[in-house]
């Protein structure tokens, strides 16, 4: 999948991908914060590191799979020194739309870099791209 537009929320782009084109646009990790969907036990975190490289604004994780994937992205925040704070979070409810409602209504970046963002930014990793569509434009309509 590529990355799609599926609309926009106070006035951000609402951006979906897949996790495999997470290293394609490193630009836009700067301006985002990101919601991590994940339905997929065991999945290879290899890479998660080169993405926090990038110091996305944000990054929230919920689904059946946040737990380890929120385990493994603190630990890449505390192997090394970042220049920038990058809000973390877990999702609450393992309800996609649930999901959903939190990350845009409880989640953004932190006070001092509130000023770059300019996107919500969804990875999909084992879930139905079309639901996901239709509960974000449920959920920002």
């Amino acid at each position: 999948m590529t990355k799609k537009i599926i609309g926009s929320y106070l006035d951000r782009s609402v951006i979906l991908s897949s996790y495999n084109d997470l290293f394609e646009d490193s630009a836009i990790k700067e301006s985002s914060i990101y919601l991590i969907l994940i339905d997929y036990e065991g999945f290879n975190w290899n890479n998660i590191d080169l993405f926090m490289d990038s110091e996305p604004l944000g990054i929230m994780i919920g689904g059946s799979g946040a737990t380890d994937g929120f385990n493994v992205i603190i630990s890449s925040l505390s192997s090394k020194n970042r220049g920038a704070y990058i809000m973390t979070r877990i999702a609450e409810n393992n309800d996609m739309k649930s999901i959903l409602q939190e990350f845009f209504q409880t989640f953004w970046p932190a006070e001092d870099r509130f000023d770059l963002w300019s996107s919500y930014h969804i990875l999909n990793i084992g879930y139905d791209i079309c639901l996901i569509e239709t509960n974000v434009r449920d959920v920002i309509a």
